[in-house]
C-alpha cells in the first residue's frame, strides 16, 4: 500500500508498506481521537465551542493533518506522489467512490451491497466500505476487466445513483485515513496483490484497447464493448476471478452469505412508479425550439460540449450536470422530459432517467429564488435564437381560384437566399484590452461580452456596397 502514516505528513510523499502498517495507523488512539474531534464528538483543545467558525476551521486543520494512502497504486518512484511517478506495475485495479451527500450515505451502503450480489458487472466487486472523516462514505471496488478508472467511476456512480466526481480518477489520488471504528466492511482482497494470471488478463484487456498496462492513454476500443450496462445479464464480466472471493458485503461479525441475483437498479419495483409518464409515448408532446436550444447551451455550460451524453456509464451524471447548470430553472419538469426524450432518447427509456429528473425537481427546484446571471444569459440567448429561427422561415401562401382565402394546406416553409445569413464568427485577433477582459469568460458568452465592451464588433453589414479608393465597388 502506498501510504504516508504520519500526522502532518508531507502530501507529496508516500511510502510502500504492507497492509499491517495500514491497520496499525487506523487502529491508533490518536487517529480515533482526531476523527471524533473532526466530527464534533469531542472538543478541540484551545477552541471555543461557541465559536462555530473557529470550530469549523480547527476541524478542517485536523482533517488536513490525517495520515493518507493512495488507493490506485502501491508504489511511486522515489516515493514522490505525482502522476508521472506512479509505477504501472503496481496498479491495484481498484478505485474508491465518494458519496458526499450525507443523506444518501446509508442508502448507498445498502445499494453497494445489492450491486455486489447482482447478476451484472458489479457482482463481487465490493472491496471496502468506510466512513470518511466527515462521516460521509468511501466505497472501494474492484474495477471490471478492461475498464479504466474513469469509466469505472462513471458507470458505478450511475448504478449507485450518485453524482460522478472527476477529481476521484487521478492516478495519484489520496484518501485520508479514518479510525478502525469507521470501517464498515473489508474484503480480504482490499489493497491485495492479485494472482499473476489475473494481473496478466487485466493488463491484456487494457493493451487490446490501445492503453498502457495500467489503463492510461487514449483508448482505441470503447469500454462499452466490454458490456458496461449493469442491467444486462448477457456476456457479463464477472469480478469474481481467482483473486476475489466475492464475499457478501456484510458488517464484521455477520455470517457470510452467498451471492444472490438481484434487481440491481430496482427497475421492477412498483413503488418507484414513473414520475415522467409512460416511457417512449407521445403523451408529453413535442419539446419547444427554445427549450431544445437552451438544453444545448446548458450542455456547453456544464462543460459537456462535443461529448456523447447519452452513453451508458456517463448519462446519469451528464444529465445531473446539465440540470445543475440551470436547465431546471428555465423549464418545468414536464418540459425537460420532452427535451430529454429528444436529446437523450436511449436514457429516456430507463426508469433511472425519470427518477433522476423527478427527484432533482422535488429537491432543488425553487422558482422563488432569483436566477443566476449565467442562467439569465442562457435563457435570453435561447429565446433570441429560437425567435430568429422562426422569423427566418418564410411562409409561401398560394392563392386559390384568384381569391385571397388562405388554405391551410398551401402553407409551405421555404428558405431562400434572401434569408438573413448567420452572423460571422468572432475575429481571430481582438484589441488587446478586449482580449484581456474576455479571457476568463465562458466561450458561449464571449461575443456578447466583447460587443458590450467594444460595440463596433457587433456591426454586421449585409447587402451593403460602397466604392473603394480604387474606384471599384465592393460589398
Amino acid at each position: 500500500v502506498a501510504i504516508n502514516p504520519y500526522r502532518k505528513g508531507n502530501k507529496g510523499k508516500v511510502f510502500s508498506y504492507n497492509i499491517d502498517t495500514y491497520d496499525k495507523v487506523i487502529g491508533s488512539e490518536e487517529i480515533k481521537k482526531m476523527i471524533q474531534q473532526i466530527r464534533g464528538e469531542l472538543p478541540i483543545d484551545g477552541v471555543d465551542l461557541n465559536d462555530a467558525q473557529a470550530v469549523k476551521k480547527a476541524q478542517e486543520r485536523l482533517k488536513s493533518e490525517l495520515p493518507f494512502f493512495c488507493p490506485h497504486y502501491g508504489m511511486f518512484k522515489n516515493n514522490v506522489r505525482r502522476q508521472e511517478n506512479a509505477l504501472p506495475e503496481s496498479f491495484l485495479f481498484q478505485t474508491i467512490i465518494d458519496v458526499d451527500d450525507k443523506e444518501y450515505v446509508e442508502k448507498a451502503i445498502e445499494k453497494a451491497r445489492e450491486l455486489n450480489c447482482s447478476s451484472g458487472i458489479w457482482n463481487g466487486s465490493l472491496l471496502h466500505l468506510c466512513y470518511s472523516a466527515r462521516k460521509k462514505l468511501h466505497i472501494g471496488i474492484r474495477m471490471p476487466i478492461g475498464m479504466t478508472i474513469e469509466e469505472t467511476q462513471k458507470a458505478y456512480c450511475e448504478a449507485l445513483g450518485v453524482p460522478y466526481d472527476e477529481s476521484c480518477i487521478t492516478p495519484e489520488r489520496m484518501i485520508f485515513l479514518t479510525d478502525k471504528d469507521s470501517e464498515i466492511y473489508r474484503s480480504i482482497m482490499w489493497c491485495a496483490v492479485l494472482p499473476e494470471s489475473e494481473i496478466q488478463a487485466r493488463r491484456k484487456a487494457f493493451l487490446d484497447r490501445g492503453l498502457t498496462v495500467d489503463g492510461r492513454g487514449d483508448a482505441k476500443v470503447n469500454s462499452l464493448q466490454f458490456t458496461v450496462n449493469s442491467n444486462s445479464n448477457d456476456k457479463v464480466q464477472n469480478n469474481r476471478l481467482s483473486g476475489n472471493h466475492g464475499d457478501y458485503a456484510a458488517p464484521a461479525g455477520t455470517a457470510v452469505q452467498p451471492a444472490q441475483s438481484g434487481n440491481s437498479n430496482h427497475a421492477d419495483d412498483s413503488h418507484l412508479g414513473n414520475p415522467g409518464g409512460n416511457y417512449g409515448t407521445g403523451e408529453l408532446g413535442e419539446a419547444s425550439e427554445k427549450n431544445l436550444i437552451a438544453f444545448d447551451l446548458f450542455v456547453q455550460s456544464a462543460g459537456l460540449e462535443g461529448m456523447a451524453i447519452d452513453t451508458v456509464g456517463s448519462r446519469h451524471s451528464s444529465l445531473l450536470a446539465i440540470m445543475s447548470a440551470g436547465a431546471s430553472r428555465v423549464m418545468s419538469e414536464e418540459e425537460l422530459m420532452k427535451v430529454v426524450r429528444t436529446k437523450m432518447p436511449s436514457y429516456y427509456q430507463e426508469p433511472d432517467c425519470h427518477q433522476l429528473i423527478h427527484d432533482f425537481y422535488a429537491k432543488y427546484a425553487d422558482n422563488c429564488k432569483p436566477m443566476s446571471r449565467d442562467v439569465i444569459r442562457v435563457n435570453a440567448l435561447a429565446e433570441k435564437q429560437a425567435s430568429q429561427q422562426v422569423n427566418s422561415l418564410q411562409l409561401k401562401v398560394e392563392r386559390a381560384d384568384g381569391n385571397h382565402t388562405v388554405q391551410s394546406s398551401m402553407f409551405q416553409v421555404q428558405s431562400t437566399e434572401e434569408d438573413y445569413p448567420d452572423p460571422p464568427a468572432m475575429p481571430e485577433k481582438l484589441p488587446k484590452l478586449v482580449e484581456l477582459l474576455i479571457s476568463r469568460t465562458p466561450e458561449i458568452y464571449k461575443p456578447a461580452v466583447a460587443h458590450a465592451i467594444f460595440p463596433p464588433l457587433a456591426t454586421h453589414l449585409w447587402q451593403t456596397s460602397f466604392r473603394y479608393i480604387d474606384n471599384v465597388v465592393h460589398e
